[in-house]
């Protein structure tokens, strides 16, 4: 019965450690990719110069 919060605290530090690498992880990832930066238009004015 003594056992029993050890394993508890054991198991919650588990998954706290868990939670906080996959949210390293995901902020990684989304770093990587600028997902929160709007997609930027790609503009070419060269046709435009070359028709002029």
């Amino acid at each position: 019965a003594k056992k029993l919060p050890e394993l508890a605290r054991g198991l919650g530090q588990g998954m706290r450690e868990f939670k906080r690498a996959t949210n390293e992880i995901h902020e990684e990832i989304k770093s990587a990719t600028n997902l929160d930066e709007p997609p930027k238009k790609v503009t070419d004015h060269s046709t435009k110069e070359q028709e002029d």
